[in-house]
């Protein structure tokens, strides 16, 4: 069983960088490029992660997380974010 350590620590190595990318929105891919080159100019690997996309006003849910069961855990009961800002925030713990 892996443990988490929530201890601070002097460790700033990093295995890996996501790049969090709305598939098709152009601004999104440009900028997911950017991101791109840039961690290939200094050597770091990457992964491109499909966001969820609420840019059309109800949230679109990434191929690659069609069947995640934990989505079903979500239900909205306030509107006082935007479809958008409840996209990128789930974007974030998809990632784990």
């Amino acid at each position: 069983m892996n443990q988490l350590n929530l201890m601070p620590c002097n460790d700033m190595a990093v295995e890996n960088a996501y790049i969090i990318t709305i598939k098709d929105n152009p601004v999104s891919e440009m900028l997911s490029k950017r991101c791109q080159q840039s961690c290939d100019e200094v050597g770091m690997p990457y992964t491109v992660w499909q966001a969820f996309d609420g840019t059309s006003g109800t949230i679109q849910v990434p191929d690659n997380l069609k069947d995640a069961s934990w989505l079903k855990w979500f239900k909205l009961y306030e509107t006082f974010l935007s479809p958008t800002e409840v996209s990128c925030y789930l974007s974030h713990p998809s990632l784990s």
